[in-house]
């Protein structure tokens, strides 16, 4: 009997807390514009001019139900499965969630103020570093923010089908905006970020 072929899920970007140290990345490198600007009493700046960036999304706690899926399921023995929440989302509509959320109307990148942000609202102390580590760059090439000759895969959009994963019995989704509003809440509630009712009593 020959070897077995193993399973393979392939999760586009993923959202989720690996520790309760770190921010979920791509949340995490967007939150932090919207409430820095929400501090300085700015306006939340879409940070594209000519593009439109459509991508999916994969949030980490669907993951881990779809490895359980996997472990169980007659369906996904020896397969390659796309994972993802099962929507497409783009950019500039995630900023009407960040603008919503925290209630800002647009983006400075200043890291003057960070450490007067932590002290005043008793964050757990860090850098613009910590908060969103290479998730800018993540962020910065899925939204193609850059020069045309310079864009990943000649600017290609980065979407994957989940179809063979659903019709192999995987019915899972997630709404991508409502698991970025989840992070928002879950980066408050682990003093990560300002909590939005501190952020609309200055």
């Amino acid at each position: 009997m020959g070897a077995q072929r193993p399973l393979r899920l392939d999760p586009n970007d993923s959202s989720s807390f690996p520790k309760r140290s770190e921010l979920p990345k791509i949340p995490g490198a967007m939150s932090g514009a919207a409430w820095f600007c929400k501090y300085l009493n700015r306006p939340l700046v879409y940070p594209l001019v000519n593009d439109i960036s459509y991508v999916n999304h994969v949030d980490g706690r669907m993951m881990g139900r779809a490895f359980i899926w996997a472990c169980t399921s007659p369906n996904a023995h020896g397969q390659s499965f796309n994972l993802d929440n099962g929507d497409v989302w783009e950019f500039r509509s995630m900023w009407h969630v960040l603008s919503r959320y925290y209630n800002v109307p647009l983006a400075a990148k200043d890291e003057s103020f960070t450490l007067a942000i932590v002290d005043k609202f008793g964050l757990r102390t860090f850098t613009l570093e910590d908060l969103a580590g290479q998730s800018v760059q993540n962020v910065d090439i899925q939204m193609n923010n850059c020069e045309e000759h310079q864009k990943l895969g000649g600017g290609r959009v980065w979407i994957k089908s989940r179809v063979k994963l659903t019709q192999a019995g995987f019915t899972d989704c997630v709404d991508t905006e409502e698991m970025a509003v989840h992070y928002f809440d879950q980066m408050a509630t682990d003093k990560l970020l300002p909590t939005r009712k501190q952020l609309d009593g200055m």
